[in-house]
């Protein structure tokens, strides 16, 4: 988990946590991201781009796509900014937890 990220047991999460496969599940620092690639910490957009990296339900050019739609100017670009960096902390974490298991099997 990289550093600045909360894990599940400082956000009292460790009982809903159970039970669920560990690469299915992160804390991503969606309200940081925001608050570096937005300015505020609204972490809609860094949230939309994490989902995509979890659960490729849709693309992250999907979420570009809608952001771009519905923002203009330095805000698109931020909300932008913040989904890429989300989905990449996703597919980084993902992989991370992967080669961890192949390590510990």
């Amino acid at each position: 988990m990289r550093t600045g990220t909360r894990g599940f047991g400082e956000l009292g999460l460790d009982e809903s946590a159970r039970g669920f496969r560990r690469d299915r599940l992160l804390v991503v620092p969606a309200s940081s991201l925001a608050m570096t690639h937005l300015g505020r910490p609204l972490p809609g957009a860094a949230l939309l781009g994490a989902f995509a990296a979890l659960t490729w339900a849709v693309s992250l050019n999907s979420v570009l796509a809608a952001i771009n739609e519905r923002f203009t100017g330095t805000v698109a670009e931020g909300n932008a900014a913040a989904a890429r960096a989300a989905f990449d902390f996703v597919r980084d974490e993902r992989e991370a937890l992967t080669e961890e298991a192949r390590t510990d099997a």
